[in-house]
């Protein structure tokens, strides 16, 4: 990270341990807030990384956006479902330790602000993103695109697959199939759908539009 976001980090940071010392202080019990203390100057490294993150999100998002801090306080004050997305957009920035996820967070938010039913939309795709990690995003990669291997799958078609398949065409995904296909499903990112051949049945999947919405926004590279 460049030394742009350094000073800010830090600064944010210092106050926030020292907000919490003094909470702690408040309680009336001096020897837990001297424990309390130790053990947030002690994370303030952590802090300072996490501010960096949230940083990094809003200089993409500007870059995007090209927006006033005074426009973007009057869509905010005109629009709840904005701030909703604003609040939801920081808080995923705590934990997007990635640039991928950094830059989806970014384009989420810049999509958003295009009007109060983008926000709403975004909103939905901002809850999913927090929850993703990288094997999540690449197994959608492979959903994406046709099947390049043959099995029965092939009766419906080469944009279904097999969970196997998600390690047979990246590597990096093997022993993983079974638990990133179960999540993508529960996320409505890909849908699961009964293929019937002759005495036997098998479970086909496929990415859902959803799915190749949310892939969209780690993909993007506009920013």
């Amino acid at each position: 990270m460049s030394d742009e976001s350094a000073l800010p980090a830090s600064s944010v940071s210092n106050s926030l341990v020292a907000t919490i010392t003094a909470v702690a202080a408040i309680g009336g019990h001096p020897e837990e807030a001297v424990a309390v203390a130790a053990l947030s100057a002690a994370l303030q490294p952590l802090f300072e990384e996490q501010l960096r993150w949230v940083l990094d999100v809003l200089r993409r998002f500007r870059r995007r956006r090209q927006i006033s801090p005074q426009t973007l306080r009057e869509e905010l004050v005109a629009s709840s479902v904005k701030q909703e997305l604003l609040i939801r957009a920081l808080d995923a920035s705590r934990s997007a330790s990635t640039e991928e996820k950094r830059r989806a967070i970014a384009t989420s938010m810049v999509e958003g602000f295009e009007s109060d039913l983008a926000a709403a939309r975004e909103n939905d795709v901002l809850r999913v993103i927090a929850d993703l990690d990288l094997a999540h995003v690449l197994a959608l990669g492979v959903l994406s695109r046709p099947r390049p291997l043959p099995n029965l799958s092939a009766l419906l078609g080469d944009v279904y697959f097999e969970t196997q398949d998600l390690g047979q065409i990246d590597e990096r995904l093997i022993g993983l199939e079974d638990r990133l296909m179960a999540v993508l499903v529960s996320q409505g990112l890909a849908t699961n759908e009964t293929l019937s051949t002759f005495n036997n049945s098998m479970s086909s999947f496929r990415i859902t539009a959803f799915g190749q919405l949310v892939l969209d926004r780690f993909t993007d590279e506009n920013d």
